[in-house]
């Protein structure tokens, strides 16, 4: 409602997304945070990272016991449909 066709990285990324495995890169809407800006959230990379390495985790129980390469990519919904 606040743009006429609301582009696919706000889809994706509505608030700034942090990848522990791509420390380098900070994934947020260009309309919501200009290129350079500070993002000033000190908790924003430590809970991310954390949340991405349970993902991790569980993704490699979920592939182990599914007799998938450990490496596999896998969805949420594929673990909650297979469990």
């Amino acid at each position: 409602m606040i743009y006429e066709a609301r582009p696919v990285i706000c889809r994706r990324f509505g608030p700034p997304v942090y990848d522990y495995k791509n420390p380098g890169k900070l994934f947020a809407c260009e309309l919501n945070f200009s290129d350079g800006e500070e993002i000033t959230d000190n908790d924003l990379i430590p809970h991310q990272t954390k949340i991405g390495k349970k993902w991790d985790d569980l993704k490699t129980i979920f592939n182990s016991q599914n007799s998938l390469d450990i490496n596999a990519s896998t969805t949420i919904a594929e673990a909650i449909l297979d469990s």
